[in-house]
């Protein structure tokens, strides 16, 4: 499909925002002893950070609606809709993000902290799932309808969480070893993830078109008209006009940006806290944060809705069809 800029941005932008605030009260409430040390701006800039990812993403996600004042009316719905859900999950995600940093501010009881730091793990990880399962419900795009839908949205939002967290901490003096390898294994994981998604996107689909849509594999046949004389919604927004060359180079460079050169970067950083090691982090940060822009943008193009099959716009791919056979040029066509 045609990708939607604002979605892109509000699942990156949001799913890091998410992931900072899981690092921040993991480390605060179930790790306490990390925290109990740390100079107050460490907490008061994650806190910040994860709320500013989150509304940037939510602000980003006002373009997609069609009347951005009637948008309160998604949450009406939360029974069934997982776009109530997230919505919801949005909403209290959201409140914990802003009240944590305040009562580290305001020396609140360890119980406190405590409370407001495991409902915003919880909302947060259910925002993860409800925002997955708004794709991978649609069970007619095979690219979405899947387990791997679902891993990678959390896998990949905890990941990038987990970079912008380290770079912040190594630009405030705080560089903890253990959570460079933590990093570097949940990179590792992801990466795995989204080459499986690769891989099965690459095999779900056996190539339709004009030549197995008549069970003829005569290389005249070719499709005369689309059934319209014009351009329109379905004939634009439904393919993304990309070829399959392209696509592959879309996935090596969101591969790269997104998870192995962060690796790379975490692996060569200097032990110590240091301007140099900050460097390494900011960019890790960097890269994955670009790289996810492009993996997102990719899992919307990469889904192919059945509109495509009406108008004779169905993405192709390299699997084998069984249907057709070997022809060669002058073949005879039935019914000619």
């Amino acid at each position: 499909m045609r990708p939607e800029r604002s979605l892109v941005l509000l699942l990156v932008l949001a799913g890091a925002g998410q992931g900072i605030f899981i690092f921040l009260a993991a480390m605060g409430v179930i790790i306490p002893h990390l925290m109990d040390g740390a100079h107050p701006e460490v907490i008061y800039s994650l806190g910040i950070s994860s709320l500013a990812f989150t509304l940037a993403g939510m602000a980003a996600s006002l373009f997609h609606l069609g009347n951005p004042l009637r948008g309160w009316k998604a949450v009406i719905r939360w029974q069934s809709s997982w776009l109530s859900r997230e919505a919801l999950f949005m909403g209290l995600f959201s409140g914990c993000a802003a009240l944590y940093p305040l009562v580290y501010f305001l020396n609140a009881p360890y119980g406190v902290r405590a409370l407001i730091g495991i409902v915003g793990i919880c909302a947060a990880f259910a925002l993860y799932i409800a925002s997955a399962m708004l794709y991978a419900r649609i069970r007619f795009v095979r690219e979405w309808s899947n387990k791997l839908t679902i891993t990678n949205f959390v896998f990949f939002g905890f990941t990038s969480g987990g970079a912008v967290t380290y770079a912040i901490l190594c630009l405030q003096g705080v560089n903890y070893i253990h959570l460079r390898g933590i990093m570097i294994l949940l990179a590792a994981g992801s990466l795995i993830l989204k080459t499986l998604a690769f891989v099965f996107n690459k095999t779900v689909y056996v190539p339709t078109d004009i030549k197995n849509a008549l069970v003829m594999n005569d290389p005249d046949i070719r499709l005369m008209s689309t059934g319209t004389s014009y351009e329109h919604y379905n004939t634009k927004e439904y393919s993304s006009g990309l070829t399959d060359a392209q696509v592959r180079s879309i996935q090596l460079k969101s591969l790269f940006a997104a998870f192995i050169i962060p690796m790379i970067l975490w692996m060569a950083m200097p032990l110590g806290a240091g301007a140099l090691g900050s460097m390494f982090a900011v960019l890790a940060a960097v890269a994955m944060i670009a790289g996810l822009l492009m993996e997102r943008r990719l899992f919307f193009i990469q889904g192919n809705h059945l509109q495509n099959l009406y108008y004779a716009r169905f993405r192709g791919n390299d699997a084998r069809n069984p249907l057709l056979s070997k022809a060669k040029k002058g073949t005879p066509v039935p019914l000619k």
